[in-house]
């Protein structure tokens, strides 16, 4: 069977923020195309990947400079 994912591209400006609830037991990237962000007190620069499994809590993030980022998140598969 088909799982449901979702893919955005995500563009911000210097001190811009981005803040979404996430669904419990789902699989989140979220990739650094350029510009670098704050996410969850961590510094994360261009080309570098973040992976997390939701825990029902709230994503926040804010860019530091101007940003493109690749947020996606899933069910696991099976």
């Amino acid at each position: 069977p088909a799982t449901p994912c979702s893919l955005s591209v995500i563009h911000l400006q210097e001190g811009g923020s981005y803040r979404t609830e996430l669904v419990e037991g789902e699989q989140v990237l979220l990739y650094v195309i350029r510009g670098s962000i704050q996410i969850q007190g961590h510094t994360v620069p261009s080309f570098h990947l973040v992976e997390c499994e939701a825990e029902g809590q709230t994503l926040h993030l804010e860019a530091l400079e101007p940003s493109m980022l690749l947020f996606g998140h899933a069910q696991p598969f099976q």
